[in-house]
């Protein structure tokens, strides 16, 4: 049998990486940004997932071919938290809110309600603007859809950095001494056990759990007393969630339960062992 003919053949293919090259070169000179594709590892996530999350990462500082030689560096390692961001720093959080779904002006705006006898429903505006100019105006309160909205909280004071399988994955602090794991008993509600690097941030973060958030340094100066703000992490709860939480660990659990019918002396005896 003859053999096809390709269509488009490669002549010489010094000549077209030479040109290839200088285009990429031409590119390099006159680019602004160069930014890092990077996605997330699902198996350490959620099992559940079938596509990872992508996302764009922008490279900062000198010249384009000293960030491009950085980015090359980087491309097919993975990144881990501690390595960008430390301890007392100030973050930004993006991510989506929490969806509601279509709401009233009580709940979605928070007005006053109206008299009890008020005719025709009293979880209403009652006026929505004059009678000219002839439209509604924009600061009139109106139902419609609430949260599921996109959102940067600003400012945030990172606490604590733990990474997986290291001493800082434990909730152990100057006060509380007894070893113990980050995770709650009976795991997060709606989440499960962390399996990954985690962060304790003061103040609250939006979305609900398994919602993938972009955690970037802060864009604006934070105030002085936030600086210098001194935090000290006391005690790190990882009672139950779900019930009404008694116990820290498995261990002082099974401990309680075992010593309830103990008399004292025996106590007394397993804590200061001869």
């Amino acid at each position: 049998m003859k053999k096809k003919k390709k269509i488009f053949r490669v002549e010489n293919k010094e000549l077209i990486n030479k040109f290839e090259k200088t285009k990429f070169l031409s590119y390099l000179q006159n680019c602004l940004l160069i930014r890092i594709l990077c996605y997330s590892i699902i198996f350490k996530k959620n099992k559940k997932l079938k596509t990872n999350y992508s996302f764009e990462i922008q490279l900062e500082g000198g010249n384009n071919s000293i960030k491009l030689e950085c980015g090359l560096k980087l491309i097919g390692k993975e990144l881990h938290i501690d390595s960008i961001i430390r301890p007392n720093d100030f973050v930004d959080v993006i991510s989506v809110t929490k969806g509601k779904g279509l709401q009233g002006v009580i709940k979605r705006w928070g007005i006053t309600r109206l008299p009890r006898k008020t005719h025709r429903g009293l979880r209403k505006v009652a006026c929505i603007g004059s009678w000219t100019p002839s439209r509604v105006s924009w600061t009139i309160a109106r139902s419609g859809q609430m949260g599921y909205h996109k959102r940067t909280i600003l400012n945030l004071k990172i606490l604590k950095i733990g990474i997986f399988k290291d001493v800082s994955f434990d909730s152990i602090t100057f006060f509380d001494i007894n070893k113990k794991d980050i995770n709650c008993m009976g795991g997060f509600p709606k989440y499960g056990i962390i399996r990954n690097d985690y962060i304790i941030v003061k103040g609250s973060v939006l979305g609900t759990p398994k919602r993938p958030i972009l955690i970037k340094k802060y864009s604006r100066n934070s105030s002085s007393n936030q600086k210098n703000e001194k935090i000290e992490i006391k005690t790190i709860d990882t009672s139950s969630k779900i019930g009404h939480g008694k116990f820290q660990s498995t261990s002082s659990k099974l401990f309680s339960y075992s010593t309830k019918n103990m008399s004292p002396q025996t106590l007394f005896k397993l804590y200061y062992n001869d």
